[in-house]
C-alpha cells in the first residue's frame, strides 16, 4: 500500500484572514497541523508515504524533519509549481512512485482522527470511505444500503447523515486512475473542483464494491478553516490576532 498525502492547496481561507504561513506548518496546540494529520495514520507508518506539495524552499526540509520525528521512514516528496484542478488531480501526481496494482490511501493535512479508529484492517472492497455521523456541515455525503454498501456519494449535498472524514481507499492505483479519467471532468464541471469522493460513483456504476467504515464524531477533528482550528485550539485566535 502507498499513502498519498495531498498538501498542495492554496490555503485561501487562512490567507483571507491574514495567515500567510502554509496551512500544514501552522501550530495547533503546540504541534503542527501536519503532525496531527499524520498521527491519524500512525498504523500505516511502515508503508511508503508520498507527499504532494507546492514547490517551496523549505518544503523538503520540513517534511523530512517531521517524518523523522514521527517515525515515517519511507517517503517521497513531489513538488508541483502550480495549483491543480482539485485533490483528485493532485493525487495523480504520485503516479511515478506507485505501481498500478498497489492499493492506495489518499488523505489531506487538515483533519485529525484520534488514535484507535483507523487501522489497516478496516479497508475492504474495491473502495472504502471512512465516515462519521453529522447533522450538518459542508462535507462529502455517503448514502448506503442495508448491508452498508455505498450506493451514492454527493459533494456538499446532505443525502444522508454520514460524511467522509477525508480519507479515501482504492484497491489499486489503476482503479483510481480509471475513475478519474472517466468522471473527473464531470465532477470538476459540477462542483468547480475535482473532488475525490464523487469519483466513487463511477465505481458503483461499474459494479465495484464501495464500503464504509464508521468513526465516532467525537474522534474527528476537522481543521480546514481558521474557525475549525479555533474550536480545536481556543488559543489559536489570540496567537494570530483573529
Amino acid at each position: 500500500m502507498k499513502v498519498i498525502i495531498t498538501m498542495a492547496g492554496a490555503g485561501s481561507r487562512f490567507k483571507e484572514v491574514g495567515i500567510q504561513e502554509e496551512k500544514y506548518k501552522l501550530k495547533v496546540k503546540e504541534r503542527t497541523m501536519f503532525d496531527y494529520a499524520m498521527e491519524s495514520l500512525r498504523p500505516f507508518f511502515g508503508h511508503t508515504f508520498i507527499f504532494i506539495a507546492r514547490k517551496d524552499d523549505c518544503t523538503n526540509k520540513f517534511i523530512s524533519s517531521h517524518c523523522e520525528r514521527l517515525g515515517i521512514e519511507s517517503f517521497e516528496t513531489v513538488e508541483i509549481s502550480q495549483l491543480t484542478a482539485g485533490q483528485a488531480d493532485t493525487a495523480r501526481e504520485a503516479a511515478d512512485y506507485i505501481d498500478g496494482g498497489e492499493s492506495i490511501l489518499i488523505y489531506n493535512v487538515d483533519t485529525y482522527i484520534e488514535e484507535g479508529y483507523i487501522s489497516q484492517g478496516i479497508f475492504k472492497g474495491d473502495g472504502c470511505i471512512p465516515v462519521f455521523k453529522t447533522d450538518g456541515g459542508s462535507w462529502s455525503y455517503v448514502e448506503i444500503d442495508e448491508s452498508e454498501e455505498v450506493t451514492e456519494v454527493r459533494e456538499k449535498e446532505p443525502i444522508s447523515n454520514l460524511a467522509s472524514i477525508g480519507l479515501y481507499y482504492f484497491k489499486n492505483f489503476d482503479l483510481f486512475g480509471e475513475v478519474l479519467s472517466e468522471s473527473g471532468d464531470e465532477v470538476g464541471a459540477k462542483y468547480g473542483e475535482k473532488y475525490i469522493a464523487p469519483l466513487y460513483n463511477s465505481l458503483i456504476k461499474d459494479g465495484y464494491s464501495v464500503r464504509i467504515h464508521r468513526v465516532p464524531e467525537s474522534a474527528v477533528h476537522i481543521l480546514g478553516t481558521p474557525s475549525d482550528v479555533a474550536r480545536f485550539d481556543p488559543n489559536f485566535r489570540d496567537r494570530h490576532g483573529l
